[in-house]
């Protein structure tokens, strides 16, 4: 069983839904402030910063329009329109490969199993 990281009373009312970029942001707040917590909270900021390339990429890729393509070779691309959308004037389109998704699919499975292996005190 995994402990928890999170103050036991913070004072604070949260939200319901706290987006995943406030949650590492608590993460490296918790370790900066409370590394007694951490056996290695330096660790911890770090792997929180390698993470947050993959959450900002998520919520790109979440509030977009998406197509599969198939191409003449059988190749897949998935292309995402409007990814990150910063301006209802500016049309922004994301494709991602067959190879590009494998790469962040197992990028982001090694991160998750290092995150996964540090450990609080």
């Amino acid at each position: 069983m995994m402990a928890s990281i999170t103050p036991a009373t913070s004072g604070k009312s949260r939200p319901a839904l706290v987006l995943l970029g406030n949650r590492l942001d608590e993460i490296r707040d918790l370790a900066r402030k409370s590394p007694e917590r951490f056996k290695n909270p330096g660790r911890i900021i770090e792997k929180m910063d390698q993470f947050q390339p993959y959450a900002e990429l998520r919520s790109e890729l979440a509030h977009a329009m998406t197509d599969a393509l198939v191409l003449e070779d059988g190749t897949v691309q998935i292309q995402f329109d409007n990814a990150g959308l910063v301006h209802p004037l500016i049309e922004r389109r994301i494709i991602l490969g067959e190879e590009k998704m494998r790469e962040i699919a197992n990028d982001l499975a090694n991160l998750v199993n290092q995150i996964r292996q540090l450990e609080l005190k």
